[in-house]
């Protein structure tokens, strides 16, 4: 709904702050009786997926886009009071730097680079919006067959951005804090993944299902060893990235769980449910019959059965 008024009028700045509002909460899980705050700058969680984010739209940002479409359709008529008025007040003259007329009389638009083509509000987009530097990891953690949970705590990972207890000590110098899943010392990223030995024994006997040889035995690198790989959405690929994602998940789940609800599973269990779930995600995909995905199917106990990799006798689940 509020893209359709975002097409129609330049949207309140209280309005926009109060849309923001509600999105930010709904991502990071805060109420008005829940108070927290943001873990990553919500400018940049409005950028694209390859520059690092989440791929979200400034909603400020696109309002003008919006609106320089619907100055565009009335660019002939751009000696209007009503044209200049929204131009210059409202846009502070930004139309000027994406649409011109050509001498035939077709409107067009120009790109950053300088070049004329013809008009899409798409361009004008990747011309206005806020820009960050390319990041090369991107593809590790956002990819077509990714669980969406499990991916947004990877991305978090990678930021450096969960709530560990190495952050809240600097928060609260006089309290003292232990791994729960080991008790060794405070617990960090590089201590969760995977220097702990409860989480160093789940992903060493998941990489074992992996025909990858020589991953590093920390998250960060085996992000980075993964990432000099162009994903070419063949079954390795996908396999290789979601039980990456899964074991960081439920680790931190079962970290989670036990300080604040004070359940608790030991790795084995832990284990099973990240390889169940990794059967579950592979039975839904779409697969060729090619000697890769077979191998696949054998190392992960499931069968290919008309383009499907399905349960094989003796899977759990």
């Amino acid at each position: 709904m509020h893209i359709y008024w975002a097409s129609v009028y330049k949207l309140p700045q209280s309005t926009i702050a109060e849309i923001d509002k509600i999105l930010k909460r709904f991502l990071w899980g805060h109420s008005d009786n829940v108070k927290g705050k943001a873990k990553v700058a919500w400018k940049y969680v409005c950028t694209p997926e390859d520059q690092g984010s989440l791929g979200l739209k400034s909603l400020q940002e696109w309002n003008e886009v919006l609106l320089i479409k619907q100055l565009w359709k009335l660019i002939e008529k751009k000696n209007s009071l009503w044209f200049n008025w929204v131009n210059l007040v409202k846009l502070k003259d930004k139309v000027k730097n994406h649409v011109y007329e050509s001498d035939d009389g077709v409107v067009k638009s120009v790109t950053n680079s300088g070049k004329k083509v013809p008009y899409k509000t798409s361009q004008v987009w990747e011309d206005m919006r806020s820009v960050h530097q390319l990041v090369h990891w991107h593809q590790v953690i956002w990819f077509p067959q990714a669980n969406p949970k499990h991916a947004f705590i990877l991305w978090l990972i990678k930021l450096d951005r969960l709530t560990t207890q190495d952050k809240l000590a600097k928060w609260y110098p006089n309290l003292t804090f232990k791994c729960e899943l080991c008790g060794n010392c405070e617990d960090s990223v590089k201590h969760l993944f995977f220097e702990c030995n409860f989480s160093r024994m789940v992903w060493t006997e998941l990489k074992k299902n992996l025909l990858f040889k020589g991953l590093p035995g920390d998250i960060q690198g085996i992000i980075n060893t993964l990432a000099r790989y162009p994903f070419r959405n063949q079954i390795w690929d996908v396999i290789n990235r979601i039980t990456v994602a899964a074991v960081a998940y439920h680790v931190w789940q079962e970290r989670n769980n036990r300080i604040f609800k004070g359940k608790r599973r030991n790795a084995n269990e832990v284990l099973m449910i990240v390889e169940d779930g990794i059967r579950m995600k592979l039975a839904s995909l779409m697969v060729k019959n090619s000697l890769q995905v077979k191998r696949a199917a054998e190392i992960w106990g499931m069968q290919v059965e008309m383009g499907r990799l399905k349960l094989g006798i003796g899977a759990s689940i």
